[in-house]
């Protein structure tokens, strides 16, 4: 994977954006995403993430208030407080 960028949220629905190498016209159409705090290892957000380019994924989803509290003034050059696990969609296999 290179690279994730987040948008700064100002309220409590974010956007959210990826982009993965992959082996040309394998793309996946979507992805189960789970992202999981980087300083407890638990997981604090599940969403769909869908092709929007080429191998570029986007995924838009209401946040928590303890989420934009605490994502809210990160820059794309920060280091993200978050893993993510992607999962190709069972409906898609």
């Amino acid at each position: 994977m290179h690279g994730c960028c987040i948008s700064a949220c100002e309220t409590a629905s974010c956007g959210c954006g990826f982009h993965l190498d992959t082996i040309p016209g394998q793309a996946e159409p979507s992805f189960d995403v789970t992202f999981v705090s980087e300083p407890t290892g638990r997981p604090v957000l599940f969403a769909r993430a869908t092709l929007a380019g080429e191998n570029e994924y986007r995924l838009d989803v209401d946040l928590s208030e303890e989420l934009v509290t605490s994502w809210e003034g990160l820059r794309v050059t920060d280091w993200m407080p978050f893993r993510f696990i992607l999962r190709p969609t069972a409906a898609d296999r």
